[in-house]
C-alpha cells in the first residue's frame, strides 16, 4: 500500500456500508420483529399462540423522527410468557421485502 502510496496511484481510502439495512430504515409499515423484552427472564421469542404480531391501527404520524410503535404503550407494554412479569415488544420492524421474500416459507 505504501508503495502504490508513493507512485500516487493509489492510497486508503475508507468507505461506510450500511450493513444492518434491514432494521436500519425503519417504517411502521414494516414487519414486526416478534421479540419481547422481560426484565426477569431477558430477551424471547414472542409466543405462537401470539403470531403473527400485528402492527398497532391507532398511531398518528408525529414528524418528531420517534417510532410510531413506541409512541402505543398499549402495543409495546405485553405480558411475558411467565404470568407474573410485563415486557415490552420490540418497537423496531424490518424492511418490507422481508414479507415477500420469505413467504413461500409459509407453504413448506
Amino acid at each position: 500500500t505504501q508503495l502504490i502510496k508513493s507512485l500516487g496511484v493509489g492510497g486508503h481510502m475508507t468507505q461506510y456500508k450500511l450493513r444492518d439495512w434491514l432494521i436500519s430504515r425503519q417504517r411502521y409499515w414494516g414487519t414486526p420483529i416478534p421479540i419481547i423484552y422481560c426484565d426477569k427472564c431477558g430477551v424471547l421469542p414472542v409466543s405462537e399462540s401470539d403470531l403473527p404480531v400485528i402492527l398497532p391501527t391507532n398511531t398518528e404520524l408525529s414528524g418528531r423522527g420517534v417510532s410510531l410503535l413506541l409512541q402505543d404503550k398499549e402495543w409495546l407494554n405485553v405480558k411475558c410468557n411467565r404470568p407474573d412479569c410485563t415486557a415490552q415488544r420490540e418497537p423496531d420492524t424490518m424492511d418490507t421485502f422481508i414479507d415477500s421474500s420469505w413467504y413461500f416459507l409459509r407453504f413448506i
